[in-house]
């Protein structure tokens, strides 16, 4: 079920800005992305949210540029950010729609609990209305985790089912993912999947009913280097659509 149309067949697809500034950082002295444009065309092309993350070493520098980034915007923000008392200071006045949390000790939250719940209840205290997920591996320990710390969905990691290709291993992989997000939605919580997904291998995660996000960044960006950011965007969407209705593919 999507997060924003609980009569959608197909999952939200959350467009992650994140390369696109890491791009412009990269090359100061030159005119970087039109933030602006990017966000509109992905909007005209289905995009349901717009993602940024302010994980890593630029993540303060990010979160300066998000009041510009968020002027006009008619999506959605969903902000990944580090599991710290002061990420959520700094972004508490942006009025994110979501929040997703990385645990910034290798991603295993099974071993402080009570950590990302005081960074939990420290968002619940802030003015912003925001759906809070945690990034968490596909394990039904790190789902219990994430109940336990009270946040209201958790994202999954598809980098190992993305770099499985159209081997054996990928469908141990997308076993695993469905396993969890089974598990997770029988908990009450929102899935998220997140990391190398793009309109080539997403149609048997989206194909699950239990997805309720997808999220794609740098595969989309390298997609967009050929046949343009509106369309790249679009064949997401449409591969979102279609996989629900057990069509899956996009024409190249």
């Amino acid at each position: 079920m999507s997060y924003l149309n609980p009569h959608s067949v197909a999952a939200d697809l959350c467009v992650d800005i994140t390369p696109l500034l890491r791009l412009a950082a990269a090359r100061p002295d030159r005119p970087g992305p039109d933030f602006a444009l990017a966000a509109s065309q992905a909007q005209a092309a289905g995009a349901d949210a717009i993602g940024l993350s302010l994980c890593g070493p630029d993540g303060e520098s990010f979160a300066a540029l998000l009041p510009m980034l968020m002027t006009g915007l008619q999506l959605p923000l969903a902000l990944t950010i580090p599991a710290t008392a002061a990420m959520v200071e700094l972004v508490a006045g942006l009025q994110p729609q979501r929040i997703c949390l990385v645990p910034a000790y290798s991603l295993n939250p099974t071993l402080q609990i009570d950590a990302i719940k005081a960074v939990v209840d420290q968002l619940q205290a802030t003015p912003m209305s925001v759906s809070i997920a945690l990034a968490i591996a596909a394990t039904p320990e790190q789902l219990q985790a994430a109940f336990e710390a009270g946040v209201d969905a958790i994202e999954l990691d598809a980098t190992h089912y993305a770099a499985a290709g159209k081997t054996d291993q990928v469908g141990l992989e997308l076993d695993h993912i469905a396993t969890c997000a089974a598990a997770a939605v029988r908990l009450g919580l929102r899935v998220q999947v997140a990391h190398g997904l793009d309109a080539s291998n997403l149609g048997a995660l989206a194909a699950l009913a239990d997805i309720a996000q997808v999220q794609s960044g740098l595969a989309l960006l390298s997609r967009a280097i050929f046949v343009g950011w509106q369309r790249a965007v679009g064949e997401l969407k449409a591969a979102l659509s279609q996989a629900r209705s057990g069509r899956t593919g996009v024409s190249r």
